[in-house]
């Protein structure tokens, strides 16, 4: 568990370096699985549910009570793309287990050359193949991990990769307030589209709490997302200091604070 921990802090903090330097690959990792997790926007990484769809998104959610449960979800998109994801809950002595196969599949797209001729047609199709694991550790906390294969092809160039999710659930005693970190996508590739490609896989680390009122149907949940990004905000690299017509002044290129970030 010790190296564990330390090839979880070393991989997490290179990812975080990158992320601001690179483009993601593999985006489709950050895609919703169902209709529940659409609605909430990602928001029930820290509650329990019986809807298996969450500890897909959250390991640490897993229960060996899930056991049996079936996971099967389509979206259907215009132009022939479509998602899907396919998943089981099983259980062991000492662990909760459920094998998960996603996709995205992007249709036919029509192949030409510089002039416009029509040479063919190609499919383009990311997918991974996965195992989550989740351990109890008591009554108020549980452990989770995710780990992937992942493959994407586009025409004659395909990329393949591996990654891993970890996530950790708390809860007290009357259950009613729970939270949960998680740290999603950390990972890497070993076979590029191109020897060129420096795309990263869209590492995104978050935190949730939240609170059930007890004699009433509510739910009052915060979500901090990518909280490896500090600086989330788009600055416009070609912004150039301006003058003040009527004073002559130079008015600098206004900068955000950290609370603006």
């Amino acid at each position: 568990m010790k190296y564990l921990s330390i090839l979880f802090f070393v991989s997490l903090f290179f990812n975080g370096i990158a992320q601001y330097y690179g483009n993601n690959s593999f985006t489709y990792l950050s895609s919703l699985v169902s209709a529940k997790s659409a609605g909430t926007g990602h928001a029930l990484i820290g509650v329990k549910t019986s809807d298996l769809s969450n500890a897909i998104i959250n390991p640490a959610l897993l229960e060996k009570s899930d056991n049996g449960k079936f996971l099967m979800s389509t979206v259907l998109h215009p132009g022939g793309v479509n998602q899907g994801i396919l998943s089981f809950a099983l259980k062991t002595k000492h662990f909760a287990l459920a094998p998960i196969i996603s996709y995205s599949a992007f249709g036919e797209f029509k192949e030409r050359d510089e002039t416009g001729n029509e040479l063919g047609e190609f499919s383009a199709l990311d997918y991974s193949l996965g195992l989550a694991v989740s351990k109890e550790i008591n009554p108020y906390m549980s452990i989770g991990m995710t780990g992937n294969f992942l493959g994407s092809y586009i025409e004659n160039y395909y990329a393949l990769g591996l990654s891993s999710t970890f996530g950790a659930y708390f809860t007290n005693k009357s259950k009613l307030l729970s939270a949960s970190l998680l740290a999603r996508n950390i990972g890497v590739k070993f076979k590029d589209y191109t020897n060129t490609s420096n795309d990263i896989l869209p590492l995104n680390v978050q935190a949730a709490v939240s609170y059930k009122l007890k004699h009433a149907p509510f739910r009052f949940t915060v979500l901090l997302n990518e909280l490896n990004r500090w600086n989330n905000m788009y600055i416009d690299p070609n912004l150039q200091p301006e003058i003040d017509v009527l004073s002559g002044d130079t008015i600098p290129v206004d900068k955000p604070n950290f609370i603006e970030k």
